[in-house]
């Protein structure tokens, strides 16, 4: 279970990569290090620090993937209660943010630090506790070995996020969370300092500076981002120097693996929508599309079995939709082979009186036998659902020619490996002028 909910793991020679893992290069070299001398009396240390770690991330990507999904489907107006639990995880993600930072300052001072002079330099137990007696002891900063003296050089970002989250933990800040229907905001309210104001009578004129706003926000998403690349730039730097002060090759065995680690890679490659206020009818029809969607996946999660935020079946359906007033009528759960390979899913959609079955898949096999029962399925399930017509679509064909399928596929099949062709081509075929069982539409 523990290798399903998320943990550190060791990859075995049989598995295969895929977006369930991550790799965090200062633990796989900590755990190099363990297994190379478990009975070191530091081995336990060291095990602890790649752990706790893992840990801090694995507790970000369980954030992260809520935060995703909440920002996709604010178009809808009533999630607009969500706007509490955004800014519950937004805090709690900074805060592990910082975690993280404290873990790797224990790395830091363990492989950093000459062993006599252990005692002159803080504990390691805070990343703010090296920077801060580094910048009053600059000559001290010679306690460490070389390759460990870049640490100082991660002050900037590193004191915006002690300032926040300090600002959350010790001075009853509130995280206050804005949409535009777009993307998420974020911005800092002081209430213990507008509590004590308002008791002193309320904000006054003179309080007010209209050329330096009270409140500055941050786009919610894009700051997370910019964060913990930093802080992932950070651990990317101790595992280069221990592995330089070792002369040590990492094995790159030992990666983060989990349900929700998918929402790690989906964040560092987050991009920001174009924030505006007014967008066109047909960037708008886009997004309440992508949020229904995610509506009826309910969570993060189950969006990744639909291929959210950027796989070929999500951006096939969304492009597919498109066509069509409403949403469908009839959406299936989607069958998967293993984690990642599409079985099966369905959908119907209403256009006026007439009903269309749509099922999808990754790839369809040429032989006559899967042909014939591919096609009587489909044909029970469009006859079930009253639908007029039904074409299968896969990305890619197994097995035969596409001139044996035409002779034996007497529904519509679409065979593309592009989302966006393959959703044009899909509904024409469901719009020609033909019967279900007349004719059938082969497109490769």
């Amino acid at each position: 279970m523990a290798r399903a909910l998320g943990s550190l793991v060791k990859l075995r020679d049989e598995d295969a990569l895929s977006w369930d893992y991550y790799p965090l290069p200062l633990c796989d070299i900590l755990l190099d290090l363990v297994e190379e001398d478990i009975n070191s009396p530091h081995a336990l240390t060291i095990s602890q620090i790649a752990h706790s770690l893992a840990h801090d991330f694995l507790n970000l990507a369980v954030l992260a993937g809520k935060l995703l999904w909440y920002e996709s489907v604010t178009p809808d107006m009533s999630r607009s209660t969500d706007l509490v639990a955004i800014s519950v995880d937004a805090e709690s993600y900074l805060v592990f943010l910082r975690s993280a930072c404290d873990v790797m300052a224990l790395a830091l001072v363990h492989f950093g630090v000459e062993p006599h002079r252990r005692g002159t330099v803080p504990k390691g137990d805070s990343f703010h506790g090296l920077l801060s007696w580094a910048k009053k002891n600059p000559t001290r900063i010679e306690f460490f070995y070389e390759p460990f003296r870049f640490f100082i050089q991660h002050s900037q970002w590193f004191m915006q996020l002690k300032d926040i989250r300090d600002k959350l933990v010790h001075e009853g800040y509130n995280l206050n969370i804005y949409t535009d229907r777009h993307l998420l905001e974020l911005f800092l309210m002081p209430s213990g300092e507008a509590e004590l104001q308002l008791l002193h009578g309320g904000y006054k004129q003179e309080d007010y500076d209209e050329n330096k706003p009270r409140f500055r926000r941050y786009p919610l998403l894009s700051f997370l981002r910019g964060l913990t690349l930093n802080v992932l730039g950070l651990a990317k730097q101790i595992a280069a120097a221990i592995a330089k002060q070792r002369d040590y090759e990492p094995s790159r065995t030992h990666l983060l693996n989990g349900l929700y680690v998918p929402a790690l890679h989906h964040l560092t490659f987050y991009r920001e929508p174009c924030k505006r206020h007014k967008i066109e009818t047909s960037k708008a029809h886009r997004l309440h599309i992508a949020a229904w969607y995610l509506l009826q996946a309910t969570d993060y999660l189950s969006s990744l079995t639909y291929g959210y935020p950027d796989g070929f079946w999500w951006r096939f359906l969304i492009r597919f939709s498109e066509f069509f007033k409403d949403p469908p009528t009839y959406i299936s759960s989607p069958e998967h082979v293993g984690s990642w390979i599409l079985k099966s899913w369905r959908l119907v959609f209403r256009e006026g009186e007439l009903s269309y079955a749509l099922s999808v898949r990754d790839f369809v096999l040429g032989e006559p036998e899967w042909i014939k029962a591919a096609k009587d399925d489909l044909s029970k399930f469009a006859a079930a659902r009253g639908a007029c017509r039904a074409v299968l679509v896969a990305n890619r064909v197994l097995h035969t020619a596409t001139s044996l399928i035409s002779e034996t596929f007497l529904i519509d099949l679409v065979i593309e490996s592009d989302p966006n062709m393959a959703a044009e081509r899909a509904f024409a075929a469901l719009n020609k002028d033909s019967s279900l069982d007349s004719n059938q539409h082969i497109s490769t």
